[in-house]
């Protein structure tokens, strides 16, 4: 099952040294630079669990 986007969030706010403009990011989720696209980024993971739009998003991988 693919996460939902707050799981994506979740997933990201791990730590990781990120800095914008010579200062260290604490949350990448929630700085100005960055909110956006993980925004956005999390409304596709929402997106492709929705009916409408997983045949779009989503694959089966062969084994």
């Amino acid at each position: 099952m693919i996460r939902t986007g707050e799981e994506y969030k979740q997933g990201i706010r791990d730590g990781r040294e990120v800095w914008v403009d010579g200062e260290r990011v604490k949350d990448v989720t929630t700085h100005p630079a960055l909110k956006p696209i993980i925004d956005i980024k999390a409304r596709m993971y929402d997106m492709a669990r929705e009916e409408r739009y997983a045949a779009d998003l989503t694959y089966v991988e062969a084994n």
